[in-house]
């Protein structure tokens, strides 16, 4: 979801550029036109001169074929950007638009994580030790990075504890033995991922004796 957030931003902001180069161009050839029409508008005094002959009556003619076909030209060319100028602006407002949808549903999503903890003594902190408690771990979102820790069991033979989170098996990699003294737990940093809408976190403690304690 972030991801497409992304594309859609900078497919957004090519788009604009791209608009407002259109539209330049649009008006220096509207300009340019209407120069034009007003060159046409004035009337032609011509200047004579006793030693030519008929030659600059046929150079005007020329002339004037010249100014109509850039005068075409000119059209041709506002008809071609007025359509670009449509066209991007068209994708503009469409990429707003889907940006807008997409950030609505980011913001939908964040509201709907929830915690389900199956094990005892699990706490939630963020990333400056600051505990969560149940009220703030519903306002989590995608990619807020988080610290998942067990409590451990005093004047106990616990070496190190094993954290999944939305796993349906123990993997080798859950175990961790990162201890903070501060709040007596074990713990494991975990980013949340762009498509987790619940944590269902499982944690137990190991014993040196005992090995892991619930099983």
């Amino acid at each position: 979801m972030e991801e497409l957030s992304i594309l859609l931003r900078s497919v957004n902001k090519i788009s604009l550029i791209a608009f407002l180069v259109v539209f330049g161009f649009l008006l220096y050839e509207i300009n340019l036109l209407r120069n034009e029409a007003k060159k046409r508008q004035k009337p032609l005094v011509p200047k004579f001169d006793p030693n030519l002959k008929f030659e600059p009556m046929a150079e005007q003619v020329v002339q004037d074929k010249q100014v109509t076909s850039l005068t075409s030209i000119n059209k041709i060319l506002i008809i071609a950007l007025s359509l670009m100028l449509f066209f991007f602006g068209a994708i503009t407002v469409l990429s707003v638009i889907s940006t807008n949808k997409t950030k609505k549903a980011v913001d939908n999503q964040s509201k709907i994580i929830i915690q389900t903890v199956t094990s005892k003594g699990v706490k939630i902190f963020d990333k400056q030790w600051n505990i969560i408690d149940n009220d703030k771990v519903k306002s989590l979102k995608p990619f807020d990075e988080i610290i998942i820790a067990v409590e451990t069991v005093p004047e106990a033979d616990i070496d190190r504890a094993r954290i999944k989170i939305n796993e349906p098996n123990w993997k080798i990699d859950h175990i961790t033995t990162k201890f903070n003294k501060q709040y007596n737990v074990y713990y494991r940093e975990y980013q949340i991922a762009s498509d987790e809408y619940k944590l269902k976190i499982d944690a137990q403690l190991h014993s040196k004796q005992d090995s892991w304690l619930g099983d």
